[in-house]
């Protein structure tokens, strides 16, 4: 899945040699190598996927400001390589794994 791979090349996670020094250095280098470890929760079921889809995003998301915010956090994202905008459209019938609506 191309989606998931996208942010595998990308990293903002690179240790300064100060930050290596410390004795959480060894930690950071790892997740600069493998990722940063999270739980994001169970996965979504489809059903729990198409109502957020039907909800819609909430009203406070609505707001002029916060759209500008939305766009130019989703614009510097994609620019860096570590998003991609799809279409709901085109990723309906085929969701990747993990996926959850925000």
């Amino acid at each position: 899945n191309d989606i998931a791979d996208l942010g595998k090349l990308l990293s903002l996670m690179q240790p300064q040699d100060t930050a290596k020094a410390h004795a959480f250095g060894p930690t950071l280098e790892e997740y600069a190598v493998n990722g940063v470890p999270v739980d994001c929760g169970e996965d979504w079921t489809r059903e729990t996927i198409d109502a957020a889809i039907a909800r819609g995003p909430h009203q406070s998301a609505m707001t002029p400001e916060a759209m500008k915010l939305f766009q130019e956090d989703i614009t510097y994202q994609v620019a860096a390589g570590f998003a991609r905008v799809v279409l709901w459209e085109d990723i309906k019938d085929n969701l990747p794994s993990n996926l959850k609506i925000s």
